[in-house]
């Protein structure tokens, strides 16, 4: 799953992590707040209906568009979800409309890489 600070494809951080979760909180050691770059590089997806996305990579890791998806598709999910907002401070969402959008993005696709830069 995509977290905060770190590569989209292999995880490895990419920023200085500042703050992370405590020792007994359900995301224990998970990022909470980034500092400077340690070696990210942000990549400019276009998305199939115009759009654009910025992803964090670090620089040994390629895209793989599928995959790198799924990862971003899945910590949007865990993001969303009543338990994780309850788990980190967040107001419960009460409209649908976080729900619309999630499954709009289920079919907006990455098609091409517009570009990259060091962040």
């Amino acid at each position: 799953m995509k977290k905060l600070g770190c590569c989209t494809s292999c995880g490895k951080e990419v920023y200085k992590i500042t703050r992370r979760y405590p020792f007994g909180h359900p995301y224990a050691k998970e990022p909470i707040e980034i500092g400077k770059s340690i070696n990210a590089v942000t990549k400019t997806f276009l998305m199939t209906d115009g759009s654009t996305m910025d992803l964090t990579y670090c620089p040994d890791c390629d895209v793989n568009f599928s995959k790198d998806y799924r990862t971003v598709l899945a910590a949007w999910a865990r993001e969303l979800s009543s338990e994780y907002r309850e788990n980190v401070g967040l107001s419960k969402i009460e409209s649908n409309e976080s729900g619309k959008w999630f499954s709009s993005m289920l079919t907006n696709l990455p098609i091409a890489v517009l570009g990259e830069k060091s962040a």
